[in-house]
Order: C-alpha cells, then sequence, then structure tokens
C-alpha cells in the first residue's frame, strides 16, 4: 500500500486509509493492519483500504503498519507507516490543525477552536 493517511477522529479513535497496490495476481484483497507503542500491540486484518480503531489511550502516541496480503495469507512484507497522536480527551486545545506554505517566506496555519471555549480569551500562542 502507499499514501497512508491516519486521522484522529476523537480521544480513544483513529481512523486509517492507504491506496491500493497494483492488483499483481497474488494478493488476496486483505491488509494487516499493526498499531503499536509502548503499551499496545495489536494486529487487525481488514478487507478495505481503510480502518478505524477504537479504544485507545487519549494524548498518547500510536505507529501503524500496514501491509497487504498474498493469496496464501502472508504479509506482503513492504508495509506502508504512519504515526498519529490520539486527542486529549480534556478538549481544551485547538484541533485539526492545518498549516500550508504560502510563499518562501510565509506560512498559513488554521486551526479548530476548542468545544466550550468560553472561559478562554480567544488568543493562541
Amino acid at each position: 500500500p502507499a499514501r497512508l493517511s491516519v486521522s484522529t477522529l476523537n480521544s480513544s479513535a483513529i481512523s486509517a486509509r492507504w491506496s491500493m497496490p497494483p492488483d499483481s495476481g497474488d494478493l488476496n484483497g486483505q491488509y494487516q493492519v499493526t498499531i503499536y507503542n509502548h503499551q499496545k500491540n495489536e494486529v487487525l486484518t481488514v478487507s478495505d483500504n481503510c480502518v478505524v480503531i477504537a479504544d485507545l489511550e487519549p494524548s498518547t502516541v500510536y505507529k501503524l503498519s500496514v501491509d497487504a496480503m498474498t493469496n496464501d495469507g502472508q504479509p506482503v512484507g513492504k508495509p506502508a507507516y504512519g504515526r498519529i497522536t490520539t486527542e486529549s480527551s480534556e478538549r481544551r486545545m485547538p484541533a485539526r490543525l492545518s498549516v500550508s506554505t504560502l510563499n518562501s517566506s510565509a506560512i498559513s496555519a488554521r486551526w479548530s477552536m476548542p468545544p466550550d471555549s468560553g472561559d478562554l480569551n480567544g488568543q493562541y500562542q
């Protein structure tokens, strides 16, 4: 697989999506998804090019690998890798940070305000 994209859904769930490899005839259409860190190591087998993984810890870094499976049920051995941090359960920080290049000397940054931010002053640092 290629172009692995991982995003947070909330403080305990993430989604991952990837592009399917070219059909070479020796793949069975399934993928081995491994999510791991120092506390967790879970292996899933999925039949689509996307997956939602739940029951994760808030504010925790997770790494993912996704590998196509051969017709005999073995991983190909050329996984795509990703890394993500789940959201805080407190939800007091900005979310969905997006940074893009404007030109050689400027960038643009956008984010979503935290929910229930009535007691915050609206300034960011």
